[in-house]
Parts: structure tokens; C-alpha cells; sequence
């Protein structure tokens, strides 16, 4: 707030019994508002790859009267394209991992005054891939090597994901044989694809079947009757 005048003297006036006079204050208002975001998270589970996300900025002025009367405007683009544009201090737009979104605001008084600000979101797919796996493969025994081999990508029956084409699927398999199973993604990109057993692992075999997506999501299921026979 700013307050303009003048100041008024009774220089001259000495002999006067009664001095008496008006001063008028006026008081303006020249600060912006200020801005508060409230962002959405960045993770995208729907199912078919977008998800409807809310952005929302609040805004405090001087007084809690011009507060309540603030007027917002936002326009949300990505790169150079604009998508959409509208009034309001929320909106809901479907976003898609990958891609960066810009949103630009403007907050402004009824004083005229305005305060600018923008903010680029980028999100991400969250969900796990879906992993079906063939049960009860038989495989036999190579009789010059004493030993078979099993291809994760032969176990597939039909996984798929929400963002990732099968194309883009990764298959990795673990059996017992190769140590401790694993707990972590670096652990889970680590496995092989093809896992080669001997005369030792005759019978039913379990193994996981592991699936991970482009986004380095992952998920596994036990397929319990991979058997090995001779």
C-alpha cells in the first residue's frame, strides 16, 4: 500500500483562534498477488496409458477480501502447441508419460495488479507390466550335451503392458541354479534370457517368468511345471 498527500501548516495563520482542516488519504494498492502451487504427482497407472490430472494454484493478496475476488487464467501447451486454455484457479487435463506439459498463469487484483508464473510437468508410467506365463513346458534332455536350454520368451503367453508395445517387452527368467533370487530392477535387468540345465534338474523345474517394460516397471509369476525330462 502506498499513501500519497501533502503536509498542511498553520505557518501564517498565528493569530487565528480555530485552525481546522481535512486531510484525505489515498491509499493504493500496488503489490502483486503471490503464488502457491499445488502440483499433481507424476505417476501414470491407468490402463490405457493416460490419466486425467488435476492443476490447481492458490494465491494470497493484501487483504482477505481482494483474495477472495483474485482472478486466475492459465493456458497449458507442449513445446510450442497450445492445448487448451481457460479461467479458474484449477483444471483437469489427460496428460501421457513422456511428454513435457507447460502450464503458464496469471493471478491479477482489482487493482490491476498481475503476478505471472509457469511450470513444466513431466510424468511417467508407474504401472507394473502384466506377465502370463506358459505352464508344464516339456523340454528334453540334448543327448550329445546332457542338457537343455530355456528362453524366457518362450514361456510368454500373452503378457502385455499399458504403455509398452510387446515389441518392447523385456523377458528375463531365474531359476535356483543361478543363486539368490533377486529382490531389485538391477538385480531383475541382470538375469539372462535363456537359462541352460543339466541332468541335475531332471523333474518338475519351477523358474520365474519376469517381464519389464520400457519404463522399468516389473513384474514376475512362478511358472511351477517347467519340466525338464530326459
Amino acid at each position: 500500500m502506498v499513501a500519497t498527500g501533502h503536509s498542511i501548516t498553520s505557518e501564517g495563520m498565528e493569530n487565528a483562534g480555530i485552525i481546522q482542516y481535512t486531510q484525505i488519504l489515498k491509499l493504493q494498492d500496488d503489490t502483486a498477488p503471490e503464488i502457491i502451487f499445488d502440483d499433481p504427482d507424476n505417476c501414470i497407472e491407468n490402463s490405457d496409458c493416460q490419466e486425467m490430472k488435476r492443476f490447481e494454484i492458490g494465491a494470497t493478496d493484501c487483504n482477505e477480501a481482494a483474495t477472495n475476488v483474485l482472478k486466475y487464467k492459465w493456458t497449458i501447451s507442449t513445446g510450442d502447441t497450445p492445448l487448451k486454455n481457460g479461467e479458474g484457479s484449477f483444471f483437469e487435463y489427460p496428460v501421457e508419460p513422456s511428454t513435457k506439459y507447460t502450464v503458464k498463469w496469471s493471478v491479477s487484483d482489482n487493482c490491476s495488479n498481475t503476478s505471472l508464473a509457469e511450470k513444466t510437468y513431466e510424468f511417467k508410467d508407474c504401472k507394473k507390466p502384466s506377465p502370463y506365463c506358459l505352464h508344464g513346458l516339456a523340454v528334453e534332455l540334448m543327448p550329445d550335451a546332457g542338457m537343455i536350454q530355456i528362453w524366457a520368451k518362450d514361456l510368454d503367453k500373452g503378457s502385455f503392458d499399458n504403455c509398452s508395445s510387446k515389441s518392447k517387452l523385456k523377458f528375463r527368467i531365474w531359476h535356483s541354479a543361478l543363486g539368490t533370487e533377486p529382490v531389485f530392477l538391477d538385480e531383475v535387468k541382470a538375469l539372462p534370457e535363456v537359462i541352460s540345465l543339466n541332468c541335475a534338474y531332471l523333474g518338475n523345474q519351477p523358474v520365474n517368468f519376469y517381464v519389464i517394460d520400457e519404463a522399468d516397471n516389473w513384474d514376475y509369476l512362478l511358472c511351477k511345471l517347467c519340466k525338464c525330462s530326459g
